[in-house]
């Protein structure tokens, strides 16, 4: 028929579910890589640190005790880093890289 079209030529492709989400739900690190060095200070702290601290009162941690105190640690540390970041614009003359 000519002067009709069929909605599934015009209306382009279809999204799949996983399209419709936004980026910014999906947080502030990627989810390929952790984007600070285990090492790397900030605020006073780096990864390392709070992992040490969380595995403090076990003193023979299994191999999956470790990484969830990593993965706790990363998580901790980027919700740390989120705070000094808002601090440092409501408040500029504080030092709160240390």
């Amino acid at each position: 028929m000519e002067g009709t079209s069929s909605p599934s030529t015009d209306a382009g492709p279809i999204p799949h579910l996983g399209d419709t989400i936004s980026k910014s739900t999906e947080g502030p690190a990627s989810p390929g890589r952790f984007p600070y060095e285990p090492d790397e200070l900030n605020g006073g702290d780096s990864v390392l640190s709070i992992q040490r601290r969380l595995l403090s009162l076990k003193p023979f941690p299994s191999a999956e005790e470790i990484d969830f105190a990593r993965t706790q640690a990363e998580d901790l540390f980027e919700v740390k880093v989120q705070i000094i970041q808002r601090m440092q614009v409501l408040d500029p003359t504080g030092d709160w890289m240390r």
